[in-house]
């Protein structure tokens, strides 16, 4: 899938979310084995979506195949403890994810 059709200010928004969540302590208990397991099955929106409703409508549907596509090429290919940082938040997980996602973007442009 092309990375064409989520610009990186596209990304923002989710990013500001997982954000909000992470400083306000709002759901501590979404661990990183929860994100990765949610990334892998595919469900990880709808996860986000039934956790907080802020992320509802953040991204089309389009635009979720596409980052959910890249988040699971992160999940096989990068150690996130190592390249990250992260060790337990599934939250913190996703917002590393999203600013490699930023990051590429910019870099491919």
């Amino acid at each position: 899938m092309s990375k064409e059709i989520t610009r990186p200010m596209h990304l923002l928004m989710p990013g500001y979310h997982i954000n909000h969540v992470i400083d306000s302590d709002l759901d501590i208990y979404f661990k990183i084995d929860d994100a990765v397991r949610a990334i892998k099955n595919g469900n990880i929106f709808d996860i986000l979506e039934e956790r907080n409703n802020a992320f509802s409508g953040t991204l089309k549907d389009r635009e979720k195949l596409e980052v959910l596509e890249e988040w699971r090429a992160l999940v096989d290919t990068a150690d996130s403890s190592r390249k990250f940082g992260i060790r337990e938040s599934g939250y913190c997980l996703l917002m590393a994810y999203t600013l490699q996602l930023i990051q590429n973007r910019v870099v491919d442009s």
